[in-house]
């Protein structure tokens, strides 16, 4: 927030993009909504704020938080950890490291950010990273960065 307040104080003109750490209100309200106007910031997070299919989770996490929304990786961290949840029901009583680790390969957990599968590595399958823009003085999302290098 402070090097595009600075960068734009001093007429910069270019594009300014910035990674996860930047997809934060906080950023809009650091930079200034004149400095930070046409940013772009990249996450592999969706919002679950403004994606329908989360909308009961936002409801629960506003009533337990005191109002306050979903952060930058609450959706995701949701689905972790339900999908964690899962594996441990159906191992029952046989629940160790070893055990845990083997029924990762076979995870597929319809979550609400995304289908938590992984891949043979590890890692989880399918890229989602959005792209988002300041408009307006507000973060909105424009989406997955896979279907915009395709337009």
């Amino acid at each position: 927030a402070l090097l595009s307040k600075a960068l734009k104080g001093k007429g910069f003109t270019g594009k300014i993009i910035s990674g996860d750490g930047s997809l934060d209100p906080q950023y809009v309200a650091q930079a200034g909504a004149a400095a930070a106007e046409g940013a772009y910031l990249t996450c592999p997070c969706g919002d679950a704020n403004t994606d329908p299919k989360a909308a009961s989770f936002v409801a629960s996490y506003k009533k337990v938080n005191n109002g306050t929304k979903p952060g930058t990786y609450s959706g995701e961290a949701y689905d972790a950890t339900l999908a964690l949840a899962d594996v441990f029901k159906k191992l029952g009583k046989d629940v160790t490291r070893e055990s845990v680790t083997g029924a990762f390969g076979s995870v597929n957990f319809p979550g609400i950010t995304k289908t938590v599968v992984f891949e043979p590595n590890g890692e989880v399958k399918g890229s989602n990273v959005f792209v988002y823009q300041v408009k307006g003085g507000q973060i909105t999302v424009l989406g997955n960065i896979a279907n915009l290098v395709k337009a």
